[in-house]
C-alpha cells in the first residue's frame, strides 16, 4: 500500500507521498507540493537552503609503466586512496598521467594529444612523496611534468634482443678464450668464428 501525504490527509484529500520529513523518530509523508512548501518554511527559518553539496566526481588518472618501489596493484591503490579514479586511457578530462619506467607508447601519445600533465613516477619515492602530500597534482609542474620520450627510455626486451645479447656475450667469451680450439662440427655462429679467428691469429 502506498503512503499518503499527511498534509493532504489533514485537508481530507488522498495524495500519494513522494517525500518525507524526519525529525528524530517522527516522520511525515508528503506529496511533492507539500514537500516543496515545508522545505521553503525550513529554508526561511534556518536561512539555509539545505541543499547538499554536489558530490565531486573523482578526477581520473592513467598509470603506465613500472613505479619503483610499487607493484602495479599497490601503486593503483595508493593513487585511488588519494581520491583519484584509475582510467585505462587518457581522455580530455584526465587529470594526470603517471609515467613510470617503460611507459606504453600509445598512452604517452594520448597524453601528448590531450595536453595532459605528467607525473614522473620513475624516481624512487616520487609516488611516496605524492601520497604524503595528499595528491599528485600539487607535484606536477615542479620539474617532473614533461612527458617522457618513450624511445629514449629503456625499451621492453624482446626474445630477439635477449638472443642478440647472449650471442654478443658468447662472442666475447669465445674471443677471449686462450688456447681453446673450435670444433668444425659445432654449430658456431659465423660472428663467433670470425672473432675467435681474429683473437687467435698468429702474430705478423
Amino acid at each position: 500500500m502506498e503512503a499518503l501525504c499527511h498534509g493532504c490527509k489533514a485537508k481530507g484529500e488522498e495524495t500519494v507521498a513522494v517525500a518525507i520529513i524526519a525529525v528524530g523518530v517522527k516522520v511525515w509523508d508528503l506529496c511533492q507540493v507539500h514537500a516543496d512548501r515545508f522545505a521553503g518554511y525550513l529554508a526561511d527559518a534556518f536561512q539555509d537552503s539545505g541543499d547538499l553539496e554536489a558530490v565531486r566526481e573523482r578526477p581520473s588518472v592513467v598509470v603506465t609503466g613500472e613505479i619503483p618501489g610499487y607493484d602495479h596493484a599497490t601503486a593503483r591503490t595508493a593513487i585511488e586512496n588519494l581520491g583519484y579514479r584509475i582510467a585505462g586511457h587518457v581522455q580530455e578530462d584526465t587529470a594526470v598521467i603517471v609515467c613510470g619506467l617503460r611507459p606504453a607508447q600509445h598512452k604517452v601519445d594520448e597524453a601528448r594529444e590531450h595536453n595532459t600533465p605528467a607525473f614522473d613516477g620513475t624516481q624512487p619515492k616520487a609516488l611516496a612523496r605524492a601520497v604524503a602530500a595528499g595528491d599528485l597534482e600539487s607535484l606536477v609542474g615542479l620539474g617532473v611534468d614533461d612527458l617522457p620520450s618513450v624511445q629514449a627510455m629503456q625499451p621492453k626486451k624482446t626474445a630477439e634482443d635477449i638472443k642478440a645479447e647472449r650471442e654478443a656475450e658468447a662472442t666475447r667469451a669465445w674471443a677471449s678464450g686462450i688456447g681453446f680450439e673450435l670444433d668444425p662440427a659445432d654449430d658456431i655462429p659465423p660472428a663467433i668464428r670470425a672473432a675467435y679467428a681474429q683473437a687467435h691469429a698468429p702474430a705478423a
